[in-house]
């Protein structure tokens, strides 16, 4: 069976294994694919119209992911989003994202913090109107910009990869929409502590690690 996600593909130069990652990865993490559904070689050949070798390219780099089981005698399986695995995210990225944020606070300038308020502000709208999908989106890009951000190469790309699953959690679990106002609240005292230039990084740390904290204790008891 042909996954159902894409109609149009617009190669680029980008090399074609890894313009088909981020095309499945994107589709994965949205929900396009759902957990469960197997990734057929054949099909994929077929439906992008390229040869076995960038399939198996991008089916390599969805495993490392953590997106895809390659199962013997069965096949690419996308993986099945548990709750124990959206507790295990929490528990791990929390304090690795307060580590973020007080090494952040020392390295961002006024364009990364101009950044962080965008984000910020487009969280506000977000929550005025109740739109969840967008909410997320920001709420992504204002975590990710200090990350982006901490100085720390490692840390970086391990959350980068932690958050990824962190999206795709939501989207599994679309029917959990909590209030949004206290997550907005949080975020805006996150945004005073980094333009305080008088905020104890240590606190900024110990603030954001709550935080999470918090959504992990928020998320899990909505969903049962």
């Amino acid at each position: 069976m042909t996954p159902r996600f894409i109609d149009e593909m617009d190669f680029t130069p980008k090399a074609i294994g890894q313009q088909l990652t981020s095309i499945l990865k994107e589709a994965i993490v949205n929900g396009d694919i759902a957990g469960g559904e197997k990734l057929v070689e054949r099909d994929l050949q077929k439906k992008f119209g390229v040869s076995r070798s960038p399939i198996r390219e991008a089916i390599r780099d969805l495993e490392k992911m953590g997106l895809v089981d390659i199962v013997p005698r069965k096949g690419t399986i996308v993986k099945v989003v548990t709750k124990k695995d959206i507790e295990e995210d929490y528990i791990v990225r929390a304090p690795l994202e307060g580590l973020a944020a007080k090494y952040a606070f020392q390295n961002m300038d006024q364009v990364d913090r101009a950044a962080l308020r965008k984000a910020l502000q487009q969280m506000r709208i977000a929550t005025e109107h109740h739109d969840h999908d967008s909410f997320w989106l920001s709420h992504s890009k204002f975590h990710n910009t200090f990350i982006n951000n901490c100085g720390l190469g490692m840390l970086s790309a391990l959350l980068r990869m932690m958050r990824l699953h962190s999206f795709r959690h939501r989207r599994v679990y679309p029917h959990y929409e909590d209030s949004l106002q206290p997550h907005l609240d949080n975020h805006e005292k996150i945004m005073k502590m980094f333009d305080d230039p008088e905020t104890d990084p240590d606190e900024l740390e110990r603030f954001v690690t709550k935080h999470i904290d918090q959504a992990r204790d928020n998320f899990l008891n909505n969903i049962g």
